[in-house]
């Protein structure tokens, strides 16, 4: 536990992962394989044991720390690290699975500017709006773009773009 506790863990998910001495050497195979290991302890905390209860784990612990690596490089979205555990069960790639799936999140600021561009275009209301300085559309803007980018723009960059935009304005 005091391990855990090194790795910025809580006592009480240091008391939870330690419960059974099949989680603790789980979830230690899954550390070893991430450096994310706050998000490989949510996603087993948060979404693997309560679907598994007492069951085995049947997502391989390697997988584990490569979705928790994902995740917390922002390459996939926490929702998609959710989905991607039970395509994952069987021992596919975690990597292959994730694009299969689209769920990569779009890093390049070139195409998420021309999403807002887009997003602008389509919704003449708002730009008039943030021309006339109301920034209470600028989440009005974020909505747009999210769904252009079937939720897959990166979420911190697409608000920075969005607030520079705000600021030209």
């Amino acid at each position: 536990r005091d391990r855990y506790c090194a790795w910025g863990l809580s006592e009480d998910y240091g008391r939870i992962l330690t419960e059974c001495r099949e989680r603790a050497d789980y979830f230690e195979q899954a550390a070893a394989c991430t450096h994310h290991v706050r998000v490989a302890a949510n996603l087993l905390i948060g979404e693997i044991l309560p679907r598994t209860g007492v069951a085995p784990i049947l997502l391989p612990p390697k997988s584990l720390g490569e979705i928790a690596d994902m995740a917390g490089e922002k390459q996939i979205s926490t929702a998609s690290a959710r989905r991607l555990i039970p395509l994952c069960e069987d021992g596919r790639s975690v990597a292959d699975t994730a694009r299969a799936e689209n769920m990569m999140l779009i890093t390049d600021a070139a195409e998420i500017e021309a999403m807002v561009e887009q997003a602008l275009s389509e919704n003449p209301d708002v730009a008039e709006q943030l021309a006339e300085g109301n920034t209470k559309v600028l989440s009005m803007l974020m909505g747009a773009v999210m769904r252009i980018s079937c939720g897959r723009a990166e979420p911190r960059l697409t608000q920075t773009l969005i607030d520079r935009l705000a600021e030209k304005c």
